[in-house]
C-alpha cells in the first residue's frame, strides 16, 4: 500500500494543489491512505492568519471530499503545526471544533525569525543548526503530535551541506527522544526535487535512529504543486530498503499499522 502523510492543498498559502485533485490523482496511482496537511504556522503565514475562519471551511471542504471519495481512498484530515510547542494553547483552541487526525510537528522557524525552511538569505552558522535541533528537541520532549516532519529542512536547498558533526550529539538527542515516545519520525522527500537531491533526514540519521531502536517511520512528498505529488516515491522507498527498513507506518485511529515496503 502507498502513502503519503504530508500533504498541502487548498488552505496552505504556498499551494497550488487542490484537494480533490490530489485525492483523484492518489486514486489513480493506487495510493490507499493520504493525509492533508495544511500549514498551519503561528510564527508566520496560512491558516494562522485566519484561525477559525479558515480552519472550519478546511475542515467542511475535506469532510465532503471524503464522503465523495468513499472507500476509493481512506483521507485523514490533518494540519502541519509550524514551531506546535510554542503555540499550542492558541493552536489546540481551534483544534478543538474537529481535532486533527494527524499533526505533523515541524520547526520552520527559530525564535528570533531566522526562517529554515526557505532558500537562505545568508550562510547557515553553527549557531543557527544548534538552535535548530535544540528546538526539534524541544518539540520532541513536548509530544502531542503524531509525526516530527522533515527533520535538517535547512539543507534542502543546498547543494552541499556544512559540516554539522558538532551538534551529533543533539540529533541524538532529539532520535532517542522521538524513539522513547513512540513518535513517527517522517522521511520527507521533497528534498530529492530540490539542490540536496537526497532524503531528509538524511540517510546518515535515519540509520542511526534505526540503530537506536527506531522503527516507526512514514513518507511525506511534502507537495505544493500536481506535478510534486509522487514524483520520488520509489526512490524514497529503495533509499529506504538499502537503510535496512522493511516498514512503513499508517495511521489507524491512534495506532500506528505496519506496512511491508
Amino acid at each position: 500500500m502507498k502513502i503519503d502523510y504530508h500533504l498541502h492543498a487548498d488552505y496552505s498559502a504556498d499551494s497550488s494543489n487542490t484537494m480533490r485533485g490530489l485525492a483523484r490523482s492518489a486514486i489513480d496511482a493506487g495510493y490507499g491512505s493520504i493525509a492533508f496537511t495544511e500549514h498551519f504556522d503561528f510564527g508566520q503565514f496560512d491558516l494562522c492568519e485566519f484561525g477559525l475562519p479558515a480552519y472550519l471551511p478546511y475542515w467542511r471542504e475535506f469532510d465532503a471530499l471524503r464522503r465523495e471519495t468513499g472507500d476509493a481512498i481512506e483521507l485523514l484530515f490533518g494540519v502541519e503545526a509550524g514551531e506546535y510547542h510554542r503555540h499550542w494553547r492558541a493552536a489546540d483552541a481551534i483544534f478543538a471544533f474537529h481535532p486533527p487526525e494527524i499533526i505533523v510537528a515541524s520547526i520552520h522557524m527559530s525564535p528570533d525569525g531566522f526562517n529554515y525552511s526557505m532558500p537562505l538569505t545568508r550562510p547557515i552558522t553553527p549557531d543557527d543548526i544548534r538552535v535548530y535541533y535544540q528546538e526539534n528537541l524541544d518539540l520532541a520532549e513536548f509530544g502531542r503530535f503524531d509525526v516530527l516532519g522533515h527533520l535538517g529542512i535547512w539543507k534542502r536547498y543546498l547543494r552541499s551541506v556544512p559540516d554539522e558533526s558538532f551538534a551529533a550529539p543533539l540529533i541524538d538527542e532529539v532520535l532517542r527522544t522521538l524513539v522513547r515516545r513512540e513518535t513517527v519520525l517522517e522521511v520527507n522527500y521533497s528534498s530529492l526535487r530540490k539542490p540536496l537531491n537526497d532524503i531528509l533526514p538524511q540517510p546518515a540519521h535515519l540509520a542511526r535512529f534505526r540503530e537506536l531502536g527506531g522503527r516507526l517511520i512514514t513518507i511525506g512528498s511534502d507537495a505544493h504543486a500536481p506535478e510534486q505529488f509522487d514524483d520520488h516515491y520509489d526512490r524514497c522507498l529503495d533509499i529506504l530498503r538499502s537503510l535496512g527498513f522493511s516498514e512503513i507506518f499508517r495511521k489507524r485511529g491512534s495506532d500506528w499499522e505496519a506496512i511491508q515496503i
